[in-house]
């Protein structure tokens, strides 16, 4: 990803994303310390739909590295990432 141009920061966009102001903006924004991502939607353990309530119950069925997996975290909407190509991997 972005081999070409490894300085660059790469900014992906969900197709149903779109910019009211200079996008430009963002980019100066990425870099190997700031990355960048849409809007940070409710954590995973407190969200009350069916769908998150049934994701719940099967995670609490798996462990990472035999610890639980925390569900505490905040869930985001990746309608943006925005990220230095060094992050690729991951």
């Amino acid at each position: 990803m972005n081999e070409a141009y490894p300085q660059n920061p790469v900014l992906y966009l969900d197709g149903d994303t779109f910019f009211t102001q200079n996008y430009q903006l963002l980019l100066g924004q990425i870099t190997e310390k700031h990355v960048l991502m849409h809007i940070r939607e409710y954590t995973v353990d407190t969200h009350t739909t069916g769908q998150m309530k049934r994701f719940r119950e099967n995670m609490k069925k798996l462990s990472f590295e035999g610890k639980p997996i925390d569900l505490s975290v905040f869930m985001w909407n990746a309608g943006v990432i925005g990220f230095m190509p060094v992050y690729s991997p991951l």
